[in-house]
């Protein structure tokens, strides 16, 4: 039985029904920081993710959204968009995101000494190339998660830096904070109804009339 009831939860693929629907959410503060040092870049346009030359160090950037906007909505997917303006050297590197269930933070104060310190969730990770343009990390799990929707509030905490921080050297982009303009900070996500596939619903059959066989003999 308990096998049985596992078979039908890896069965079921869901798509979405319908047209999706598009919500754009602008992040609503967001800052860089260095992780050893206790200054504040809340006013600054733009943001940072990089391995430093010092060690220890990195640079890292905090961005908060208000999600309230998505409640009541099936969550198809959610992509984090970053424009890049500029980069150290020629070398691309990847960079994580991060959810945090703490979004106490505030965009003129956040430093590298008072940041949110965890739990951190690990939601994506992308390869940032040495050229300018936009960037995108799948933070689906992040918005449905704990630290979005499933949460206590209607508040959700990302945190971008490099995945290899210890790293020495000064690698890594600058990318457009939300007072750098157009090319802000920008969650894109697909809301709409979530069925069966249908493929998922044939295979679905088959196991429960095999789950009654079962249960006749």
């Amino acid at each position: 039985m308990k096998l049985t009831l596992s078979f039908l939860a890896v069965l079921f693929v869901f798509i979405p029904l319908g047209q999706a629907d598009t919500i754009n959410l602008n992040a609503i503060a967001d800052s860089f920081f260095f992780s050893e040092n206790n200054a504040n870049q809340g006013s600054n346009t733009i943001l940072a993710s990089e391995q430093s030359a010092n060690n220890p160090g990195f640079h890292g950037s905090w961005m908060k959204f208000d999600i309230a906007a998505l409640q009541g909505n099936g969550i198809i997917s959610a992509t984090l968009f970053l424009t890049t303006v500029s980069h150290h050297t020629g070398t691309g590197i990847n960079h994580e995101i991060l959810s945090s269930g703490d979004d106490s933070w505030l965009e003129n104060t956040v430093s590298g000494l008072n940041q949110p310190v965890g739990p951190l969730n690990l939601v994506d990770v992308t390869l940032v190339d040495a050229v300018n343009g936009i960037y995108s990390w799948d933070i689906t799990s992040a918005v449905t998660g704990a630290h979005g929707l499933g949460g206590s509030n209607t508040l959700l905490s990302l945190l971008l830096m490099p995945e290899d921080e210890d790293v020495i050297a000064a690698v890594g982009p600058h990318l457009v904070s939300r007072e750098g303009g157009a090319s802000q900070p920008l969650i894109v996500v697909e809301t709409g109804v979530l069925v069966p596939e249908p493929g998922s619903l044939v295979l679905i059959t088959i196991a429960l009339g095999f789950l009654g066989y079962r249960r006749i003999r």
